[in-house]
């Protein structure tokens, strides 16, 4: 089991800190050019042993109002499909040429949310399995606070941490997002068809029906880690929104035009993961109806490989740097923020504001803020002397085999 001094001993504070004001500086650029939320991310492997530090992808900014996908942020960016190869691609050609004593540094400018926590857990079990990083050696690194962000730009992400936090202690299905169990007679009719049509290719799908939109997702996770069914079908129904140039396009509920609607998710897993939740919190999505009855593939069941999605929602919500942790959570101080100071000044500028998650907390959840302040920060770096410029490091060269 790891510790985390004996990770946070062989950072350099100072390039953190360095990293975080570049993704700070990118995500201002982003938010400027109306791309989306003033948040960037960057990544990098980095040999502990030599210092060598391999860029993975470019620097990453939200891209919500460009793509109209509420949980596009500057995480998702970062771990595209391509990012993923990337990464695997670089920690195997490291450990080819005997250097397996590598960390993923893993910057946001901001703390993630739920969504994105998700992503980041599940892109850490998969290098875990698959032998390229050792458990608690993706290290994610974040500089303004829930708080920070709700305070300064207006973004207020703690209420999805706390509904999961409830959801984790009551194990109750209602919340923001309601879990219900139904019969294939509960069900309306065109959705059974297509679950029948599904499984009779031996496919796995979900059906959304929002207030505008009626899509199928189906499962692409051989290239992308994180695209159930489930999440597929949400992504292709705000995609579909925003081709459609709908105002908040990632909001697939109630709206103006469809007001007495709702988005129903319809999945034939047995219990929605803690990726798939958040994605609906984010998205409006009221309902997810796990609907029986169905033969449904094992590894569809599972969000992440050989783990139940109630353990792996478990082991989500019971917060940072626990032990066992895949992840190694921590928050640089101090840190300028200046893409969120420059998103208020906008919105104080043109007196309006473009928030897309505009969420109304239930006033019940304010019983677990204690409980979240404690499970959810990071383990605090601070950084004494101004970051220094680092010389960029080329990717190693491949190994022939």
């Amino acid at each position: 089991m790891h510790r985390i001094s004996d990770i946070t001993s062989q950072l350099d504070p100072d390039t953190l800190l360095e990293e975080l004001n570049k993704t700070d500086e990118f995500a201002k650029a982003n938010m400027e050019a109306s791309r989306g939320g003033p948040f960037g991310a960057s990544m990098h492997v980095v040999d502990l042993d030599t210092g060598n530090r391999v860029q993975i992808g470019g620097l990453a900014a939200n891209a919500v109002l460009l793509t109209g996908i509420a949980s596009q942020h500057a995480e998702a960016e970062l771990l595209s499909p391509e990012n993923q190869t990337a990464l695997r691609y670089t920690l195997g050609e490291f450990k080819k040429q005997g250097r397996t004593n590598l960390i993923v540094e893993f910057k946001s400018s901001g703390q993630s949310c739920p969504a994105c926590q998700a992503k980041q857990e599940q892109m850490a079990r998969d290098l875990a399995n698959r032998g390229l990083l050792e458990k608690g050696k993706f290290v994610v690194a974040y500089g303004a606070t829930f708080e920070d962000t709700a305070q300064i730009a207006g973004f207020n992400d703690a209420p999805y941490v706390l509904d999961n936090i409830r959801r984790l202690h009551t194990s109750s299905h209602e919340g923001m997002v309601q879990v219900e169990h139904a019969d294939a007679e509960r069900v309306p009719h065109e959705v059974v068809r297509q679950f029948d049509i599904a499984q009779a290719d031996g496919r796995h799908v979900a059906v959304l029906k929002g207030a505008m939109v009626d899509v199928m997702g189906t499962d692409h996770r051989s290239t992308d880690l994180f695209a159930t069914a489930e999440v597929s079908a949400i992504r292709k129904a705000c995609d579909k929104q925003n081709k459609q140039k709908l105002p908040a396009p990632w909001m697939l509920g109630k709206r103006e035009g469809a007001p007495d609607k709702e988005a129903v998710l319809y999945t034939t897993i047995r219990n929605p993961g803690p990726l798939l939740l958040a994605e609906a919190q984010w998205a409006g999505v009221s309902r997810i109806v796990c609907v029986g009855g169905f033969l449904t593939p094992e590894a569809a069941q599972h969000e992440t490989p050989n783990t139940p999605n109630a353990v792996f929602a478990k082991e989500c919500w019971s917060g940072y740097n626990r032990p066992g942790s895949y992840l190694t959570v921590l928050r640089v101080m101090p840190y300028q923020n200046v893409a969120q100071q420059a998103w208020r000044e906008k919105l104080q500028r043109e007196g309006a504001a473009i928030l897309y998650n505009g969420l109304a907390s239930d006033p019940a959840l304010a019983a677990y803020t204690d409980e979240m302040q404690a499970r959810f920060t990071g383990h605090t770096i601070l950084c004494k002397v101004p970051a220094m410029r680092h010389a960029a490091t080329q990717r190693p060269a491949p190994t022939r085999t």
